[in-house]
């Protein structure tokens, strides 16, 4: 550091080769700690990242701010120049200068070439604008290291370059991923995984050899050579196909898999509403057979009995598992057959109508139906995390008595798989399960973050936004002006609520519950208080709708459904019958609703008087941070937070409804701030052990939580600092 300040000091030397390596290295080492992409990573190479046009390049542009940081670059290499050591007349002579190989200009053209890419990118991640960001941020940390005597300095540029990836990082995150999309890619991954799954299960513990000879063993491809009796899809027999294949169908285990192929879910989640309506023309044609549904669970018990008494002959099972001493592996084997059944029912019946409900109204929809999603989110993440031990298992198994002992050329029980099945069931298993990005843990991964985003705490945010469109929208068609601009053939439109709303203090609140439609109808009163940071009203409110019942949630959990200033929360907890199907109810409640007049399902709010407020009870999801080896935050677990009555209650990790610690805020809390926009810090007095609490020695414990959204970061924040100040007499 001695020897960089001494050639910084001496502002009048040229650039030496010692400094501008001590240039090259700090960048270079910025670029590691920030830059993901391998064709980035390196800046110190003599041939790569060398001076370029300083053109735009980029015919046409999605993001503003990253054309105009583009522009920023070019400019500064346009402008740059170099200053001679001689004065002539007090005045130094401008050089130009191609800088073509040194560390300032290999840092520009690496942030030209990142902005050059995705300047017309429709899908901008918001990691990458994130790592650009930060590095721009972790130069502007070293100017004694960039000295400069131009007045469109390189450190100037990098500045202005981070002002405007900063801008575009807030653009980017307001079109972040919706549910939509993270309900889709649910669905992609679950196609996946059952695709693999059944594929495995196909290959790697039967004798099926008759697969060698189909070209795929996707679940596409095996409806072509189902038997055509009960078959979801006749129009796409192969009969061809069909010949090979018979045999093995009529085998316990090819029975099984053809029966899991025959379900009408399966022929949802692999082939969309075109397919599910085909299906069920044939399933109308054929009465014939029994319901795919109900040979399935004849198969399954059939096989449980033959395989518990040891009669496996003929069973399509490889010659390792017909053993006395496999009972276990056979019993995994039809545990997972299980599963997947079931998997592919919540898939094929409920997540599919989840998908249509996010993506036809989006997050608002998928919010506001998160009483139905997050309990079965659970139930399949469960199921999900049970079916990859249940094939874990099996692969296991099969490895110690088949595949192991076969490589190393031991005698194996006949008959065994083929080469080919073994090598397509290998490379199923890695996808499914196995390898580091393995289906089942990406899922689990998209439930987790699509549970995120449905989060009840977004929901004020995302209506307060719809809510002042709305508002603006109907001044905008209703002004002056815009009669006078569309003229007078523009017809009158109509009101967005029909009825009238009586005047009340929580105006905004009343006119986006006037403007957008009561998606879940539902039947108990709902008392509205006011939201932090505004004042109580003298009258409260009650939303009263109807229509479907919805599934009944506990008592005082704050169900935001309004918007603006109030928040929605139960007076009571009513009986209400749940629904019996979630795809029955669910569609009958929810998708059909487009079709009913608008005032039907519109939300109709009526004073009451005199009402007093109910306590405030708070909920919210977070993560604990601690901090990183190599600096800053990184998120250690995930659980709940709930304020209630003046208590603070920390979950369990992972769990939803488990409480860990229960902390009186008065009398516990020490002190408690907000870094950030969404991470609150807590200090808590605790007492270690017995003889410290003999001697009255207290321990404090600092907490980090870091929020899913702002909103619900600054309701905990006011409420406890508000407890503090009482217990401190603060005003």
């Amino acid at each position: 550091m001695a020897k960089i300040a001494t050639a910084i000091r001496s502002s009048s030397a040229p650039i030496c080769g010692g400094l501008a390596n001590i240039q090259l290295d700090a960048l270079q080492h910025l670029v590691t700690k920030h830059v993901k992409d391998a064709a980035l990573a390196d800046i110190t190479s003599k041939t790569d990242f060398s001076v370029t046009s300083t053109e735009r390049g980029v015919l046409r542009w999605e993001h503003a701010h990253i054309i105009a940081a583009l522009d920023v670059l070019n400019t500064y290499q346009t402008n740059r120049s170099a200053k001679s050591r001689p004065h002539i007349l007090g005045c130094r002579i401008g050089m130009r200068s191609q800088y073509t190989n040194d560390p300032r200009t290999k840092m520009v053209e690496l942030l030209k070439r990142w902005l050059r890419t995705n300047a017309a990118s429709a899908a901008l991640e918001e990691d990458d604008v994130r790592c650009m960001s930060s590095l721009c941020r972790d130069v502007l940390n070293h100017p004694n290291i960039f000295p400069s005597r131009n007045k469109i300095s390189f450190m100037s540029s990098i500045a202005e370059v981070y002002h405007h990836l900063q801008l575009q990082l807030r653009e980017v995150l307001e079109r972040d991923r919706t549910c939509a999309d993270l309900a889709k890619r649910a669905l992609s991954l679950s196609r996946n995984l059952i695709a693999d799954a059944l594929s495995y299960l196909l290959l790697a513990p039967t004798d099926l050899k008759q697969t060698d000879k189909l070209p795929s063993v996707e679940v596409v491809a095996l409806w072509q050579c189902l038997p055509s009796d009960s078959h979801p899809l006749p129009n796409r027999v192969d009969k061809k196909l069909q010949d090979i294949m018979q045999s093995a169908w009529n085998t316990p285990c090819g029975a099984l898999i053809a029966a899991l192929l025959r379900t009408p879910w399966c022929v949802r989640l692999f082939d969309g509403a075109g397919a599910q309506e085909e299906a069920a023309a044939a399933a109308i044609a054929d009465t014939s057979c029994s319901p795919p549904i109900d040979a399935l669970k004849t198969l399954l018990q059939t096989a449980k009995e033959s395989f518990n008494n040891n009669r496996c002959k003929n069973s399509g099972l490889a010659g390792v598992l017909r053993k006395s001493d496999a009972k276990a592996a056979r019993e995994g084997y039809l545990k997972a057959v299980e599963l997947v059944f079931e998997l592919m029912y919540l898939l094929g019946e409920a997540l599919v109508q989840f998908h249509r409900v996010s993506d036809g109204l989006g997050d608002y929809g998928m919010i506001r139906i998160a009483p139905w999603l997050h309990p079965f989110l659970e139930a399949l993440a469960d199921k999900v995390q049970r079916l990859k031990k249940s094939l874990k298992d099996l692969h296991d198994a099969l490895d110690k008595m088949l595949v192991v002992p076969r490589a190393r050329g031991q005698s194996v029980e006949k008959p065994v798989p083929s080469n080919t099945m073994n090598q397509r069931a290998h490379a199923a298993i890695e996808r499914a399960i196995v390898s580091r990005e393995n289906h089942a843990q990406s899922l689990l991964q998209a439930l987790d973050e699509l549970r995120s985003r449905s989060a009840p705490e977004r929901l004020p945010h995302l209506m307060e936004g719809l809510g002042d469109a709305c508002m603006q929208l109907q001044g905008v068609l209703t002004s002056p002006q815009f009669l006078e601009c569309v003229g007078t053939n523009f017809p009158p439109l109509p009101p967005l609520c029909p009825d009238a709303v009586p005047e009340a203090p929580c105006q905004q609140a009343r006119s986006t519950a006037a403007a957008l439609p009561d998606l879940d109808n539902r039947s108990p009163p709902l008392e509205i208080d006011a939201d932090l940071g505004a004042a109580v009203p003298t009258s409260s409110f009650t939303v009263v709708a109807t229509g479907a019942a919805i599934p009944t949630v506990s008592s005082g959990a704050a169900v935001p459904v309004a918007t603006g200033d109030v928040q929605l929360r139960w007076v009571s907890e009513p009986a209400i019958q749940e629904p019996t199907s979630l795809t029955s109810s669910f569609a009958s409640s929810m998708l059909s609703g487009a079709d009913r007049n608008l005032d039907k399902s519109i939300a109709q709010v009526t004073p009451r008087k005199q009402l007093a407020p109910a306590p405030l009870a708070l909920k919210a999801e977070v993560y604990r941070l601690t901090t990183h080896i190599l600096g800053g935050w990184r998120r250690h677990d995930r659980r709940c937070l709930w304020l209630d009555n003046g208590t603070l209650k920390i979950g369990c990790k992972g769990s939803m409804t488990q409480v860990k610690s229960t902390i009186p805020v008065q009398e516990k809390v020490d002190d408690c701030s907000c870094l950030g926009e969404s991470t609150m810090r807590l200090v808590l007095s605790m007492v270690p052990d017995m003889a410290a609490a003999d001697s009255g020695v207290m321990e404090h414990k600092v907490y980090y939580f870091e929020f899913l959204s702002k909103h619900s970061a600054a309701t905990f924040y006011s409420e406890i600092a508000k407890l503090c100040a009482n217990r401190l007499g603060v005003a």
